[in-house]
């Protein structure tokens, strides 16, 4: 029992042949990524293997090489063994086994073994090294575009980034747009529009998501800086406050937001410049979802008619929202352009609203404006004012589509007032009279027109909203 165990402990099991070399064959794909290393490893491995001493000659044409070359009978010494059959890439001479006997078929099948492997290898290998230049020269292309290239693997893994969307994103910026991947119109439509801000930075985003082939997509992201275009907006909004002030010429801005499409409120009000009156470049986006309109020259209560005529035929009126700013106050130590526009912001309406007739309303009474805010209030907007010279300022601003007024508290003083600034108001601008007597002895005392409207208190609240209805064209 002792003797068989000291022989089981001495016995030391052959090494096989090719185990070396494929040992050497795993050291030297550490190289395989560099591709010129990774041929010098190989050629290293082949020279050193003690077994079969050979020599690696790569990319050679083996099929212009003589017979007597190529080595078809088995000699002793030598046996050259194409690395693939039917491509040119190379081919291994084996020069010889070590103990100098011929090979014997133990001998071929190492030797092809180690051929296959070498051949499988470095074509994996120069294919990486191509797939590498490829890559290469695609992110140099995509580099030199003036727009951010984003594209994200199924899984989230970003596939390639542009240096232009690096710059612009930062990490931030790109989780945001890997968050967008969830995003339901992406994933139900399989395109999505967003404002991103970073960093200062107001970027517009458009993604695909694409189907490369069955079971496998990609979404593509496209970014547009839109900082400049609003620092132009600012500077153009400031050049025409200053050229209105100077030439004493009304300047209306109507800030406008649309909540349900990047873009969409932009492309429109684009398509519709010619019926706003604006040339297209007194329409800038401030970004994917507010733009501004500049209309210089022109009243709040023309813009409003404007706005409401091609609004409503062209656009969803339900998801836009706005403001008009007619007065420019001093901002202070602000940008003047920027405390328009973060006034505007702060006083912002549905459209609806926006766009319903202003009506100055001068009674004694307050409870006037609370009958009419009952019967109108839906289709008008009402601003009480206390004394006929406030009626008359307010009518100058242009900002109002008509005026209440009670004549008997107010006729006898400011008629004539009110009537001249009306006129100079321009037309569509009403003025509606008030009185608790009967409409034929208001006409006859104060010598009013048959176009005159008298409204007798309390009020016909159908006769009313019809009146409304028909002057302003809301029914």
């Amino acid at each position: 029992m002792i003797k068989n165990t000291t022989q089981i402990a001495d016995y030391q099991p052959a090494t096989p042949k090719g185990l070396i070399p494929f040992r050497r064959f795993a050291e030297a794909m550490s190289e395989f990524s560099d591709f010129d290393a990774f041929r010098k490893a190989l050629s290293r491995v082949v020279m050193q293997d003690t077994g079969y001493a050979g020599l690696l000659e790569l990319d050679a044409d083996i099929s212009t090489m003589a017979d007597s070359e190529v080595g078809q009978h088995f000699e002793m010494d030598s046996l050259l063994v194409p690395l693939s059959a039917g491509h040119d890439k190379g081919y291994i001479r084996f020069m010889g086994s070590e103990n100098g006997r011929p090979f014997d078929t133990e001998d071929l099948m190492w030797m092809g073994a180690i051929s296959e492997f070498v051949s499988l290898a470095y074509a994996n290998s120069k294919a990486h090294h191509d797939n590498q230049n490829k890559a290469r020269i695609f992110q140099y292309l995509i580099n030199q575009l003036p727009l951010g290239v984003v594209c994200f693997g199924s899984e989230g893994e970003l596939i390639v980034e542009n240096r232009l969307a690096s710059r612009l994103l930062s990490q931030s910026g790109a989780e945001l747009l890997r968050g967008a991947l969830s995003d339901k119109a992406l994933l139900k439509k399989g395109k999505v529009r967003l404002h991103l801000e970073i960093e200062g930075k107001l970027l517009y985003a458009e993604g695909r998501r694409l189907e490369v082939e069955e079971g496998v997509s990609v979404s593509a992201f496209v970014l547009h800086d839109m900082s400049g275009q609003r620092e132009k907006l600012m500077l153009q909004l400031e050049r025409s406050v200053y050229r209105a002030e100077s030439r004493g010429v009304p300047l209306t801005v109507a800030v406008l937001e649309d909540h349900s499409e990047a873009g969409r409120l932009y492309r429109e009000l684009k398509a519709t410049a010619d019926s706003l009156q604006l040339e297209p470049a007194s329409i800038s986006s401030l970004d994917a979802y507010t733009c501004v309109c500049i209309f210089t020259d022109k009243s709040l209560r023309s813009v409003r008619y404007l706005l409401k005529r091609v609004l409503s035929r062209s656009m969803d009126r339900e998801t836009i929202e706005g403001a008009f700013i007619s007065q420019v106050d001093s901002p202070g130590d602000d940008s003047l352009a920027q405390g328009l526009i973060d006034s505007a912001r702060a006083a912002i309406l549905p459209l609806r609203e926006l766009l319903r007739p202003a009506l100055l309303v001068l009674d004694p009474y307050p409870a006037v404006i609370d009958a009419l805010d009952l019967i109108a209030g839906e289709i008008n907007s009402f601003q009480q004012v206390e004394s006929v010279e406030q009626a008359v300022a307010q009518i100058r601003t242009g900002g109002f589509d008509g005026l209440f007024l009670d004549i008997e508290t107010y006729g006898a003083e400011g008629l004539d007032w009110l009537i001249e600034a009306s006129a100079k108001a321009g037309a569509g601008f009403k003025v509606f009279y008030l009185s608790h007597k009967q409409p034929a002895m208001v006409y006859s005392n104060y010598g009013l027109g048959v176009e005159a409207t008298v409204f007798q208190k309390p009020f016909d609240a159908q006769k009313l909203r019809e009146t409304l209805a028909l002057q302003f064209d809301f029914a």
